[in-house]
């Protein structure tokens, strides 16, 4: 895959070495290493056993050029391999100087790095290494270090396109005096702090580029979060003054991000425009509250889902309901909607998931055997494989052609708040009031991670 438009030319040097002299300059032709390769022979054996080495009478020298003198000292370590210690700026420098001397290299291990962002063009260089393949695992970890705002001077719009539609996984937890924290899912260390308003966080939803988080407490108001740097945005008035208790019980964004929904507890629903902060509008039609909503993707229809039972559709374009779902005999917690938009699909306090025609409104299938009340859906991107969360806390894998259960995977200890498929839908998220993260293997059903945060995991998400 090619990264860079005009692709820089690494040429390993162990093939011109018989009788040269090696110099090593830093970029400015500041600092000047000379290296005579028979006493670099005897002081470090690696190079006895790996090179032709000439007699001390050759005078004969190539120079190599690095990105400056840092880099050129770290020739001298290069053979005793990486220090936990080193920065991540001078294990990347090390990774291209051993493409130089044409030196075994390993994409292994890239994938645990955490570049800092002034450091992600010599991070893009050492992937663009010959020797480097990149694959799945390798563009999720440039998704994940890839800094706000970049430019992307230089890069190929290819290889752009493809790190942009790598998803990032993020993991949100809330503390009991409001203090959000988002997690790393590959090795569980905290990465931002959002300090809270002091109120307990009831729901939250993230922006499609992962830059805005909204959240909502036990109250009127809700919150707007800059993630990338840390930083409290706004308090927003619902705008709703029928109750000093109201407060709002749940939000979706629409695909492109302009729109804020909530839902609050005096039954309504209201647009928000999250560009100027102006309310749009509101939707009334439901007999008590709303506790999941989702936009589709061509942002033409609203999905609700409440206590009452029901589960509702309306037009964006005219802000009418077009559609009632009956058929459940309790609370409707969460709803989630085929890729395609035909299928939606329905979790209960009745221990039911329904399966139903979005065109007609119709009931098509009830998966049953949960025995507890469902409170979370996850749907992998073919339709054909649907997760359900219960109040147990045990996770339940069903076929959505036959609407039975294949698996049931056991080990969070209470209420499963979130679930998320990863990028390649082989693994499993779930989060809950357990404070626990896990991983799952979506074909045995077998736990690969836990983390323990310490704190309740309010979402999971995949943006």
């Amino acid at each position: 895959m090619k990264i860079f438009i005009d692709k820089e030319n690494y040429q390993p040097i162990n093939d011109l070495l018989s009788d040269l002299t090696l110099c090593l300059v830093d970029g400015n032709g500041e600092v000047e290493l000379g290296v005579h390769w028979p006493v670099l022979a005897w002081q470090i054996p690696y190079f006895m056993n790996s090179y032709f080495f000439p007699s001390a009478e050759k005078k004969r020298k190539i120079t190599l050029y690095v990105d400056e003198a840092e880099t050129a000292k770290l020739f001298f370590l290069t053979f005793y391999g990486y220090e936990a210690s080193w920065s991540t700026r001078q294990f990347l420098q090390l990774m291209k100087l051993k493409s130089y001397l044409g030196l075994e290299i390993s994409k292994e291990d890239l994938y645990s790095l955490i570049v800092n962002p002034e450091d992600f063009y010599l991070f893009l260089q050492v992937i663009n290494l010959p020797e480097i393949e990149i694959n799945q695992k390798l563009l999720k970890t440039i998704r994940k270090n890839l800094p706000k705002d970049y430019s992307w001077e230089g890069v190929d719009e290819g290889f752009k396109e493809e790190v942009l539609k790598m998803k990032k996984i993020s993991i949100f937890t809330s503390s009991r005096n409001g203090e959000i924290k988002e997690w790393d899912p590959d090795d569980g260390h905290c990465v931002n702090t959002l300090h809270g308003t002091g109120n307990r966080i009831n729901s939250m939803v993230l922006s499609p580029n992962g830059q805005r988080l909204f959240s909502s407490c036990d109250n009127q108001n809700f919150e707007e979060w800059d993630t990338w740097d840390g930083l409290h945005v706004r308090t927003v008035i619902s705008g709703n003054t029928t109750s000093l208790w109201t407060k709002i019980t749940s939000m979706c964004l629409s695909k492109d991000g302009q729109r804020l929904f909530f839902a609050c507890s005096d039954k309504t629903i209201k647009e928000w425009d999250t560009n100027s902060g102006c309310f749009l509008r509101s939707f009334s039609g439901h007999d008590n509250i709303v506790l999941s909503m989702l936009v589709n993707d061509d942002e033409k229809r609203l999905f609700t889902a409440s206590v009452d039972k029901t589960i509702k559709e309306w037009d964006l374009s005219t802000g009418e309901c077009t559609h009632t779902f009956i058929g459940h005999t309790n609370w409707v917690n969460a709803i989630v909607l085929s890729s395609d938009g035909k299928l939606l699909f329905s979790c209960s306090d009745d221990k039911t998931v329904k399966q139903w025609d979005t065109g007609s409104g119709n009931c098509l299938g009830t998966f049953n055997g949960s025995g507890y009340p469902i409170r979370t859906l996850c749907l992998s991107e073919d339709g054909r494989l649907l997760f359900s969360a219960s109040t147990s806390g045990k996770i339940k894998k069903w076929d959505t052609q036959t609407l039975q259960c294949l698996c049931t995977f056991s080990g969070h200890d209470d209420l499963v708040k979130s679930l998320v498929l990863n990028e390649c839908e082989d693994a499993l998220y779930s989060g809950g009031f357990d404070n626990k993260f896990k991983e799952w293997d979506i074909e045995t059903g077998q736990c690969l991670r836990v983390f323990d945060f310490k704190e309740k995991v309010i979402l999971i998400t995949k943006q």
